[in-house]
């Protein structure tokens, strides 16, 4: 049973403004706390993901593909799953993407999203200046598309 305060590709979603500061949220408990900032370089690709819904699978293999296309893609997965499959997940995607438990909670206190598959792009300045569903290959390059110049150095036709 899903949430009722999260949900699968909802049209209806709350979500962080395109223009606003991606929130530095804490991804592991340690000393000190490993936090989102940190992560972000010339460019971010944040992706918000869980293993109970069917068209993650679909964003993962989109993501597979297009990493496979631009390797320096600077991305992080955050997903709602058990370690089981977060364990898997991280194996797959290992030296293309740094993957996070992240409960689908948090995603919605921290990250105002109710909605998975979803994804931000982030500027070096850390705003956001794109977010939407990522479900498909096609919604993943949209997403994409306005910090591709930071990792292919041109603008896909």
């Amino acid at each position: 049973m899903v949430n009722s305060t999260f949900s699968h590709s909802s049209n209806e979603m709350k979500k962080l403004p395109v223009n606003s500061e991606i929130p530095d949220i804490t991804l592991i408990e340690s000393d000190p706390p490993q936090s989102l900032h940190p992560l972000v370089t010339d460019h971010l690709l944040l992706m918000l993901i869980s293993t109970s819904c069917e068209i993650c699978a679909d964003a993962l293999e989109a993501l597979d593909e297009y990493t496979g296309h631009y390797p320096t893609l600077n991305v992080v997965i955050l997903i709602d799953s058990t370690e089981e499959n977060i364990q898997v997940i991280k194996q797959a995607f290992e030296g293309r993407a740094r993957v996070f438990k992240y409960s689908i909670q948090d995603m919605v206190k921290h990250l105002q999203s109710n909605s998975v598959p979803w994804g931000y792009a982030v500027d070096a300045s850390r705003r956001i200046v794109s977010s939407q569903n990522i479900g498909s290959h096609q919604l993943l390059r949209e997403t994409c598309q306005p910090i591709l110049p930071c990792f292919n150095g041109v603008h896909e036709s």
